[in-house]
């Protein structure tokens, strides 16, 4: 498998989900399966066992969404489907 940095989010394509989550966090699992319905990709990130990348995003509350994709967004705390999708970018026409 191939890993490279991201250093641009204007270079992802369609949006890609970081979602920061922690052992034992309830409202962390009640995320997951709204993440799951809206994007093809989520990257899950256990804020214990990469504090370097929770520090890098500013991560302070549990879980934490960020969408990846001309703009990185964002969002603390649980979001609602439609809460989501507003913050998603919209596909180029």
């Amino acid at each position: 498998m191939a890993v490279r940095e991201l250093t641009d989010p204007a270079d992802v394509e369609g949006a890609v989900l970081l979602g920061f989550v922690a052992r034992g966090c309830g409202p962390c699992v009640q995320q997951r399966p709204i993440w799951d319905a809206l994007v093809e990709t989520v990257l899950l990130v256990d804020v214990d066992e990469h504090p370097a990348v929770r520090d890098r995003f500013g991560v302070e509350a549990l879980p934490t969404t960020v969408v990846l994709g001309p703009t990185a967004t964002v969002l603390r705390g649980v979001q609602t489907t439609r809460m989501l999708s507003e913050a998603l970018p919209t596909p180029a026409a």
